[in-house]
């Protein structure tokens, strides 16, 4: 339950980053809150998915192997954030849209049975 929440929130989070135009938040004045607006605007993505890495590995055994896989997949959006410099912002929170969806759909058919339920 609690994990359909946080991949809710964090699928939201990154679909209002993408229908949210950065031109909106620039005439905010005074400029704390335009900045405040910003972070939590474009950084609750971040927040989320440190939410669900977290609660994902409450109670496992072996970390190395969940800290390297944490560790590819950002090896693997740092790169896709090139993608940014190409094709915009907006391609690359598609991207990362599409991304935390296979993340969604490899949790849930992926379950096993030495894998703890979040």
């Amino acid at each position: 339950m609690l994990r359909r929440i946080l991949f809710t929130a964090l699928l939201a989070s990154v679909a209002i980053a993408y229908l949210v135009p950065v031109s909106t938040l620039l005439p905010v004045r005074p400029v704390l809150l335009q900045a405040a607006l910003a972070a939590v605007v474009f950084l609750a993505p971040v927040y989320f998915a440190g939410l669900i890495f977290a609660r994902l590995i409450d109670g496992v055994s072996d970390l190395a192997p969940v800290y390297g896989s944490n560790l590819l997949g950002a090896v693997i959006g740092g790169s896709c954030e090139y993608l940014s410099i190409l094709l915009g912002l907006k391609a690359l929170l598609l991207v990362t849209f599409a991304f935390y969806v296979l993340a969604l759909a490899t949790l849930v058919g992926g379950t096993s049975a030495r894998r703890r339920p979040v």
